[in-house]
């Protein structure tokens, strides 16, 4: 069986996916599908559009439930343009110091890291060291929330844009996804 249509779109809410964050909204439109089944499925699209919105409770939750790097209880906000992140931050033996932290995010080599603003630490602007350090962790937090996001190969991060309350990924390409027909729930078997 074949399937061609000229425009698709799929619109997902409240998607929990295991090891990354709620995401609150997930939508996937392209211009052109056509698919198939046989011993697979194959579903092939052009000008896929997919963007994803993350609420800052479900960010909040998703940071803060399993301490990475030195970072524990991560608690994330977003404003026009800017994220607020706040948490404790391990620098020696048993010593825990709080820190709040103002960032744009910004595209970078295919994924998106962080573009501190200010970086406080125990209500003082720190230089340097700390800020790398914290820096550095809090990315690398931000890439495995990107890595655990439902975008295929093929599609290629765009922008990420901060809003009240929520942060918005998009990204586009072309798809072409292929699996197993056994590999598929019942229902989509026929």
């Amino acid at each position: 069986m074949m399937v061609r249509c000229a425009e698709s779109y799929l619109v997902v809410r409240r998607l929990t996916l295991e090891g990354g964050p709620v995401i609150d909204e997930l939508r996937v439109g392209a211009a052109a599908v056509h698919g198939g089944a046989g011993g697979t499925f194959r579903v092939m699209g052009t000008g896929v559009e997919v963007s994803i919105a993350m609420l800052e409770q479900d960010l909040s939750a998703f940071a803060g439930a399993t301490p990475v790097d030195g970072l524990s209880a991560l608690s994330i906000g977003c404003g026009d343009r800017i994220l607020r992140v706040s948490g404790r931050y391990k620098l020696r033996g048993p010593l825990m110091v709080p820190f709040a932290i103002e960032a744009g995010v910004e595209i970078s080599g295919g994924g998106a890291r962080l573009a501190f603003r200010s970086i406080r630490v125990l209500g003082a602007p720190i230089p340097g060291f700390g800020v790398t350090a914290i820096g550095e962790a809090l990315n690398r937090r931000l890439a495995e929330a990107l890595a655990a996001a439902p975008i295929p190969a093929g599609i290629i991060l765009t922008a990420v844009a901060v809003e009240p309350g929520r942060v918005v990924v998009s990204a586009r390409g072309d798809l072409d996804w292929t699996a197993p027909v056994a590999a598929l729930p019942d229902a989509a078997q026929g």
